[in-house]
């Protein structure tokens, strides 16, 4: 929704800034925000093509983009990539064209993916994600998408999301850690020979 996207960018927000405020000197901040000033154009880029996208084939396409922009960040030191697609709404955006395109399972297994690279390595995603119901679209991709390339995106995105993350598993409301649970095994059961799904 609109409010859960404008939430999810001040939550964005308010992280960045206490990473900015909180330790380190002058020098290793100087460095980060040059690398930010750097990187933004990059991923300043490909959020306002997606945000420009009308047909469901260039939103694909576009979220294709995004996704593999961040997972060439996914290695980098602070994962900067990561938290400046955050910052200016890559979740919440990501969320919402899964609410609006579940028809779409091609979509559907973009932003899945997409999602895992962006939450990845960093608390602030993987809060924005669950707080903007990124779970529940992904649990609904699955559920509605039983075929292979879905599972393996859906696994991903919940690895990614909530593997060795027990505070953020924990606040979850039991129903959904355990929907979350059952729609891993199905999907391990579903497709015993998937790499992608088994890990």
């Amino acid at each position: 929704s609109r409010q859960c996207a404008s939430e999810g960018q001040s939550a964005a927000r308010l992280f960045w800034r206490s990473q900015e405020d909180g330790g380190g000197d002058c020098c290793s901040h100087f460095s980060l925000r040059i690398e930010s000033v750097l990187r933004l154009s990059d991923e300043g880029l490909v959020l306002a093509r997606l945000n420009a996208a009308v047909d469901v084939e260039e939103k694909i396409k576009r979220v294709t983009d995004l996704g593999n922009l961040a997972a060439r960040g996914v290695q980098s030191e602070r994962h900067a990539v990561q938290q400046s697609l955050t910052r200016q709404g890559a979740i919440p955006t990501l969320i919402e064209l899964m609410r609006q395109h579940k028809a779409e399972r091609a979509l559907q297994s973009e932003a899945c993916v997409a999602l895992g690279h962006v939450a990845a390595g960093h608390r602030a995603g993987k809060e924005i994600a669950v707080d903007c119901g990124g779970l529940e679209s992904v649990l609904q991709a699955m559920h509605d998408w039983p075929d292979r390339t879905v599972q393996q995106s859906g696994c991903f995105m919940l690895a990614s999301i909530l593997s060795g993350n027990e505070a953020l598993v924990a606040r979850l409301p039991a129903e959904q850690a355990s929907a979350c649970l059952r729609a891993t095994a199905t999907a391990m059961q579903i497709w015993p020979n998937s790499d992608e799904v088994q890990h």
